[in-house]
Parts: structure tokens; sequence; C-alpha cells
């Protein structure tokens, strides 16, 4: 597994590392999305750079995930992207059962939206 600070790097890169012609990284995580407190609930936020990595330009099919993502799923990697807390207090830790149903049913549809193939967390700096 790889963490890819999309800031300062592509994740394709991840794809250049092999072992016997095979993808010696099986899972690529997109570090980092937010999570930040929109009123009382909980809000996705991406960055300008996991905005590159993940939404295409409009009407754009090699943009975007399909750019960034697709060609390590294709390669048989699983992609992921991880939510991290942005100092405004709230965290997956700590949301109520309500918000945690509100946030759950956001990050369902930024997968299926982006194509991922799940979420990791990192939970640290609520």
């Amino acid at each position: 597994m790889a963490y890819i600070e999309v800031n300062d790097t592509n994740p394709l890169n991840a794809m250049l590392y092999r072992m016997d012609g095979e993808p010696f990284i099986d899972i690529v995580t997109i570090f980092a999305a937010n999570i930040r407190a929109n009123g009382t609930e909980p809000q996705l936020w991406l960055n300008d750079n996991v905005t590159k990595i993940l939404v295409p330009d409009a009407g754009s099919t090699t943009t975007g995930h399909y750019k960034y993502v697709q060609p390590i799923r294709q390669d048989g990697g699983k992609v992921l992207m991880t939510i991290l807390g942005d100092h405004q207090r709230v965290g997956v830790a700590n949301l109520t059962e309500a918000n945690q149903e509100k946030f759950a049913e956001i990050l369902a549809w930024a997968v299926e939206e982006y194509q991922l193939d799940g979420i990791d967390f990192d939970d640290v700096h609520i």
C-alpha cells in the first residue's frame, strides 16, 4: 500500500514499482481529502490538487479520475481516497449517529462518482 501525497506527487508513479512484471503496490491511496464542518453537518472537501486527480473537466474522459485513477485500477490496483480531519474539530470518530449516516452517504457518492475502490481514514487531526 502506498499513500500518495497528491499535492506534489502523481499517483501514477505507484505503477512504476514492479516485481516480476506485476504491480508491487496493489493499493494506492489518494492523500488526502478532508472532512469539514458545514454548520453542524459533515462535508467532504477536496483541495485543488485532489480535485485535479479526481474530478474530470466538463465532458472529458481523459482528465481527473479517468487519467489518474483508472490506469491504476486497470493495472490490477485498488485506489482509495483518504479522509483527513481539517482542524475544524470534526472527524469521523466524533460524529453523531445522524452525521455518521450523512457522511457515509457523501463518501458512498464520492466512491461511485470518482470510480474509487473505497475510503481510508486518517482521523488524527480533528
